[in-house]
């Protein structure tokens, strides 16, 4: 008799961290720039981009399905450059501006509903690896779509701040 042993994946929710930035043109090109030096190498800022310090293995491993778009079009604000000064922190030569092919649940990397970075247990181990120390990982225990529509994605924040969060803003933006 053959026996066939399906192992489920765990896939969890990767909260991202966010950082303040803004466009600044200058000589007609536009910049992004940044507040401030991003403690994880993988950040979000109109989208999610990471900074240089990726490892050459995972910059060309194709398993992931990442597009990396190399960008020299960024400025540091004086917040980013008040980090420098401690000698801790280093200026980043350029950022990638990242785009993840992958469908979340289904592949390692991917991000539902245009916002959200959903990893496979492996994927996070690799992302570990890669320096983003920083941003909270949750299972998703449920269907994807259930666990988006019940507002666990918010877990990072403490109650009773996430009830007062989900009530004020999150309900006014769903209909």
């Amino acid at each position: 008799m053959d026996e066939t042993f399906f192992t489920q994946m765990n896939f969890y929710f990767l909260n991202i961290n966010a950082i303040d930035y803004g466009t600044d043109e200058e000589d007609g090109i536009l910049f992004m720039s940044f507040d401030v030096i991003p403690e994880d190498t993988v950040f979000i800022a109109d989208g999610f981009w990471a900074l240089s310090y990726l490892s050459d293995d995972f910059l060309n491993c194709q398993d992931y399905k990442i597009k990396f778009e190399k960008r020299t079009d960024v400025k540091y604000a004086s917040n980013a450059i008040e980090q420098l000064a401690s000698g801790l922190r280093k200026l980043p030569p350029f950022v990638y501006k990242l785009t993840f092919e992958g469908i979340a649940v289904k592949d390692d990397l991917g991000v539902y509903a245009n916002a959200y970075l959903v990893v496979s247990e492996n994927a996070l181990a690799v992302l570990r690896n890669e320096g983003v120390l920083q941003a909270e990982a949750d299972l998703i225990d449920a269907p994807i779509e259930e666990y988006f529509a019940t507002n666990r994605q918010f877990f990072w924040m403490p109650e009773p701040l996430r009830t007062k969060f989900i009530e004020k803003f999150v309900k006014k933006l769903r209909p």
